[in-house]
């Protein structure tokens, strides 16, 4: 199943109580087996408490150039809320629910993207890099938002799909929060820390799941709603910014899950280069703990880590295109002794000398869980493929 497929009935089924799981992991991840792919609004990011720097070897592999743009970067997009209509039966053609709402001076789609005439369809994802080689198609999220259990999962006894479904109306509420993070997360131009620890918290709440936990576990807010989460080793490099995270969404009155996942979706395009990654709001948040031992360690070897994130229904391309979001990451409690270095030379640009320079091992820092996934035969030619290509790397990011 894609990651996209993944996440978006997590992030989107978070919304809905059809996939009452804590939420994108969305109340949780929600399982889907592949038919059509969902959109993805969560961002999963790896672990970014950081390993031991893995020794140069005698050899460096080519130089691969990095892409460099000079183009403005606009504001991150505004989160969807999910349509209300009751959802037909998946034989049958959904209808089509409004368009999305593009974020403040956010560039429009591509004007040959595939989408839809008339009212768009929620859940297609938005406009990819020029270098994509292909297309966006719209991803049918509609029957699970309308109340149909997700393919292969059962639909809890009970079930009503959320008030207000119907409503294709943004809340006013997401284009403040929007204008207000901006600032927040830039420095100089570019992602500051504040930034690359909302990415890490919005995997981090979501990533304490599997399928097999069925409707327990993921994206619910637990990472500031549960404080004993914090005090896990898994946790440790986010004791200062999770706080930061809670109290803003307190101070706007929206759920938690949902301002983390957003936060970081909003980090992620914050980042000059970064990729639009589409949100949808309503998940249901929890103060009960998500299980532990299910988010990634930063000394696990690769086929490992392809396993775990595997339970979670990612794939191993899915699985080489997050781990990129450790271009934006620092190591902070892996080695204290040189806590802060990292992952990249360009770490408040959202660009692929990530992948280079793990490949080519002169990254300021790599961690064991990096430079294994680089090798691991599931992994190793997506992570050589983003190497040479932003579109390519920007166009399996954003839905996964």
């Amino acid at each position: 199943m894609h990651t996209s497929q993944f996440l978006a009935v997590l992030l989107a089924t978070s919304s809905v109580q059809a996939i009452g799981m804590p939420s994108s992991l969305s109340s949780a991840f929600s399982r889907r087996q592949d038919p059509a792919p969902v959109p993805a609004p969560s961002l999963a990011v790896l672990d970014s408490s950081p390993a031991a720097p893995v020794p140069a070897p005698d050899s460096a592999v080519p130089a691969v150039p990095a892409p460099t743009s000079d183009a403005p970067i606009p504001d991150p997009a505004v989160p969807v809320p999910a349509p209300d209509s009751a959802m037909p039966s998946p034989a049958e053609p959904a209808p089509s629910p409004p368009a999305p709402i593009p974020a403040p001076d956010s560039p429009a789609a591509s004007p040959d993207a595939e989408t839809p005439s008339g009212d768009g369809l929620i859940g297609a994802d938005p406009a990819v890099g020029p270098d994509a080689d292909t297309k966006k198609k719209p991803k049918p999220i509609l029957p699970i938002l309308g109340g149909q259990p997700p393919i292969g999962g059962q639909t809890p006894t009970g079930y009503e799909p959320p008030v207000g479904i119907r409503n294709g109306i943004c809340p006013p509420i997401w284009n403040k929060i929007s204008r207000d993070l901006t600032p927040l997360f830039l420095e100089n131009g570019q992602c500051n820390d504040l930034a690359r620890g909302a990415i890490r918290a919005a995997f981090h709440d979501c990533g304490a799941y599997k399928l097999s936990l069925g409707f327990n576990g993921g994206c619910d807010g637990s990472l500031f709603l549960a404080p004993q989460e914090l005090e896990r080793q898994e946790n440790g490099g986010l004791r200062a910014v999770v706080p930061v995270l809670g109290r803003l969404a307190q101070k706007y009155g929206v759920g938690m899950a949902d301002f983390f996942q957003f936060a970081g979706a909003h980090a992620v395009k914050s980042c000059p280069l970064g990729p639009t990654v589409q949100v949808f709001v309503g998940r249901r948040d929890s103060a009960q703990p998500n299980p532990e031992g299910l988010i990634p360690n930063p000394r696990s070897p690769g086929n490992a880590l392809v396993k775990l994130f595997e339970e979670k229904g990612i794939s191993p391309t899915e699985l080489a295109a997050l781990i990129g979001a450790h271009t934006a990451a620092k190591q902070r409690i892996f080695d204290p002794a040189t806590a802060g270095t990292p992952l990249d030379s360009s770490v408040g640009i959202w660009d692929v000398k990530y992948y280079q320079q793990v490949l080519q091992r002169t990254a300021p820092f790599i961690l064991p869980s990096d430079a294994a996934l680089a090798k691991t035969a599931a992994t190793a030619p997506a992570f050589r493929s983003f190497a040479s290509s932003q579109g390519g790397w920007s166009a399996a990011f954003s839905p996964a």
